[in-house]
């Protein structure tokens, strides 16, 4: 009776055993979603930061162009009259943009 009792308690933990290493490798599996889940983030949390800072620099471009444009308006108006305006010729144009 003892030796049956011993036997069933060793199923027992044997079966415990296989559960917990059932158990065991689906954490693994678990944290290994987990890390790739991760990786992913980071790679969007990169692009998000790389496109903000492309539309940074298009916003200050877009900001800037017409101080750019009235300046060369600008220039343009108080050329004298007999000379060529910097915006009739490509060369000038280039110079006061």
């Amino acid at each position: 009776m003892l030796l049956q009792t011993c036997a069933e308690f060793s199923k027992g933990f044997a079966t415990l055993l296989q559960t917990c290493a059932e158990l065991s490798k689906g954490f693994a599996t678990l944290l290994q979603t987990c890390a790739e889940l991760s990786k992913g983030f980071a790679m969007l949390l990169q692009t998000c930061a790389e496109f903000s800072k492309g539309f940074a620099m298009l916003l200050q471009y877009v900001r800037s162009f017409p101080r750019g444009l009235q300046r060369s308006c600008k220039r343009a108006r108080s050329f004298p009259r007999g000379l060529a305006s910097p915006l009739q010729t490509p060369q000038n144009l280039l110079l006061y943009i």
